[in-house]
């Protein structure tokens, strides 16, 4: 059976697919089959992606064990949101880590995809 082609496609609302993490503004090749089944949270167009954001063999970044450089690696934060977060722990939820963030929704959109509690 012959494999079906893809075409690129943006993403509109953050997508976890075969592994990888996608965040909002990034350009992913699917077919056209599972770029339906994404439904919304992807649209035709964009340019044809080099590398996926992260990939299966990185570790979501844990913001309660992180030690501040590790922190200081995910996209858009900063060294006073990292002296936040660390002042903050222990963290219970995403949500009371995107109020400590306190970014804009596009930026804590792309974050949340690489940490975890």
């Amino acid at each position: 059976m012959p494999e079906e082609s893809k075409q690129v496609y943006t993403v509109t609302s953050p997508v976890y697919h075969e592994g990888t993490s996608y965040p909002i503004g990034e350009s992913i090749e699917l077919t056209d089959k599972v770029a339906k089944s994404l439904g919304h949270a992807v649209t035709p167009g964009g340019t044809k992606p080099t590398l996926p954001p992260s990939s299966p063999e990185t570790s979501p970044i844990d913001l309660n064990t992180a030690s501040e450089e590790d922190l200081m690696q995910l996209p858009g934060i900063t060294k006073t949101i990292v002296q936040k977060l660390v002042r903050a722990r222990p963290i219970t939820s995403l949500e009371e880590a995107k109020t400590i963030f306190g970014g804009d929704e596009q930026k804590w959109n792309s974050i949340s995809l690489g940490v975890t509690i």
